[in-house]
C-alpha cells in the first residue's frame, strides 16, 4: 500500500468519524426528519398526553413503551439494530437509545438521570443492556412518533 493510499484511508475514516459526531450531536438532521420538524414551544413546559396500546402516557414514557413494544416484537434484535432502527437524531444529542454501558461511561451528570434507568426499563436486546432517552420536548417527540408509526404502531395524541 503507497503512502497515498494509507492517507487517503485515514481521511476517509476521519470523515466518517465527523459524519457521525454531527448526527450523534443533533446537527444534521435527515431530510425525513426535516419535514416533519416543529419548533421549540415558547412555553417551558408541555404535558401533551398520548395513547398508545390502551394506556396513556407522557412524551418520554411514551417513547419507553413504544421502545418495549418494539423489542418484544423483535426480540432477537442486537442493541446495533435497535440503534439503527430509532437512531440518535430522532432525540438529539442524548440519543434515543444507547447501551448501558455507554451511558455509563459517559457518566452524564455522576447519574443516569437522562436515562430510563429501573430494572424494568432496561432494554434487553440479545448482546446488550439498553437505556431509553427521558429527553423529549415538542421538537423532538413529533419526528419519533412520525418514526414509530412507519414502524406500524398507532399513536393517538390525547387533547390537551
Amino acid at each position: 500500500m503507497t503512502d497515498n493510499n494509507i492517507i487517503l484511508e485515514m481521511f476517509m475514516s476521519i470523515k466518517k468519524d465527523l459524519e457521525d459526531l454531527k448526527i450523534l450531536a443533533g446537527k444534521i438532521i435527515s431530510p425525513e426528519y426535516q419535514e416533519n420538524k416543529t419548533k421549540v414551544p415558547s412555553s417551558p413546559k408541555n404535558y401533551s398526553r398520548y395513547r398508545f396500546n390502551g394506556k396513556e402516557y407522557g412524551k418520554s414514557r411514551l417513547v419507553l413503551a413504544v421502545i418495549q413494544k418494539y423489542m418484544q416484537d423483535n426480540s432477537h434484535l442486537s442493541a446495533k439494530e435497535l440503534q439503527e432502527t430509532f437512531k440518535p437524531v430522532l432525540q438529539g444529542s442524548f440519543g434515543t437509545v444507547r447501551t448501558l454501558d455507554f451511558v455509563k461511561e459517559k457518566n452524564y451528570g455522576g447519574k443516569l438521570k437522562r436515562y430510563f434507568d429501573a430494572p424494568e426499563e432496561i432494554i434487553k436486546t440479545a448482546t446488550v443492556e439498553c437505556v431509553v432517552c427521558t429527553q423529549w420536548a415538542m421538537h423532538n417527540i413529533d419526528n419519533f412518533i412520525n418514526h414509530a408509526e412507519r414502524l406500524g404502531y398507532t399513536i393517538e395524541k390525547i387533547e390537551d
